[in-house]
């Protein structure tokens, strides 16, 4: 199946609302131990079919250095805390109108949203290649987080995408 055909596909999976919150908090437990130990931490605002993290963000949001992404010619991340405003970007994601930036590589570990990801740890995005460039040279922790009917066998991968360290489903962690 080609990326465009796949990409449709997975937007189309809808989760019951109660199972949606069940495999949110499953997901997000296993997140929250993982992210324990590191103090630099870049999340996301999940679009409606994506994993929502709001848990791990809140429980961490003033223990931690919370960075939101905003993609504009390139993906750069900013601090994110209870009183940065957000705004709904041309993609729809809310990001952080003015806050402090921080060097990608000052990062510790990013935990990125996909429409799917295959079991070579391949990540399947939105097709903009936000994160392929961004992350490129990025020497810290890469975790994904997605459901497990989005955990595929599919090869879709090409040079230029993105590998993770880490997958989380609401069944597991997976170390890739």
């Amino acid at each position: 199946m080609i990326k465009a055909e796949l990409r449709t596909k997975m937007k189309m999976v809808e989760l019951d609302n109660s199972t949606k919150l069940i495999y949110d908090k499953a997901i997000n437990d296993f997140l929250e131990k993982l992210l324990f130990n590191y103090e630099k931490i870049a999340v996301f605002k999940a679009l409606e079919y994506e994993v929502n993290i709001d848990q791990t963000i809140n429980r961490y949001i003033n223990k931690k250095n919370i960075y939101l992404p905003v993609a504009k010619k390139k993906l750069r991340f900013y601090k994110y805390s209870l009183d940065t405003k957000l705004i709904r970007s041309n993609y729809n994601v809310m990001e952080p109108t003015c806050s402090t930036e921080i060097s990608i590589n000052d990062l510790e570990v990013i935990v990125i949203p996909s429409l799917a990801i295959n079991k070579k740890g391949y990540r399947l995005g939105h097709g903009a290649g936000y994160y392929d460039k961004a992350l490129k040279d990025f020497k810290g922790l890469k975790i994904g987080v997605i459901y497990s009917y989005g955990f595929i066998n599919d090869e879709y991968q090409e040079n230029h995408d993105m590998k993770f360290d880490i997958v989380i489903t609401e069944k597991e962690i997976i170390r890739m």
